[in-house]
């Protein structure tokens, strides 16, 4: 899949379409499709032909909907005096949601259809994650490398479960089996 610019706004550097290009198996074009993209007086993305986007008056994400500023479903999120993000709302397609509630920095409370499940972070005193309790008391320790990085995560029996690589100027290159937020 290649996704391509396809108009550049030059005044305020920001691209107004993207084009996706599909190729199949014999490398001819399967599927071309064009996304508008809009944004709001301050540079941040507000549509992008399939979300909506809305941003509070700090430039924060507030709000993501389907389709338009009236579309039903996406998310919701708020944040605390300093800036923190303290909740988050994904309203399914089915009807049910889920909350993400972040009341400190080292503890996230997931609240859904299924139960509540509680995860708790441990960090130094340079805020680098050290390690990682899940709601089924697995118990994870991370360990960075000279940069702060986490080149491995290990569980409670000293085994690898994740691995990392990273290319110059800190980009992952390889590694991991799940996404944190």
């Amino acid at each position: 899949m290649y996704i391509l610019p396809l108009y550049w706004r030059r005044r305020i550097s920001l691209l107004s379409s993207l084009l996706l290009l599909l190729y199949g198996v014999s490398f001819s074009l399967a599927v071309s499709r064009e996304f508008p993209l809009e944004y709001d007086g301050n540079g941040n993305l507000v549509s992008d032909g399939t979300f909506y986007y809305d941003f509070d008056g700090w430039n924060r994400l507030r709000r993501v909907r389907l389709g338009d500023a009236s579309g039903e479903g996406g998310a919701f999120y708020a944040y605390d005096g300093s800036g923190r993000r303290i909740l988050k709302v994904v309203f399914h397609e089915d009807g049910t949601n889920t909350t993400t509630l972040y009341p400190f920095k080292d503890y996230v409370r997931v609240i859904n259809s299924s139960g509540t499940y509680d995860t708790k972070y441990v960090y130094d005193n340079q805020d680098t994650l050290l390690a990682r309790q899940d709601p089924d008391g697995s118990k994870y320790y991370y360990h960075p490398n000279h940069l702060g990085s986490t080149d491995i995560v290990t569980d409670e029996s000293g085994e690898v479960v994740e691995e990392y690589e990273y290319l110059p100027y800190g980009a992952e290159l390889a590694g991991g089996n799940e996404r944190y937020t």
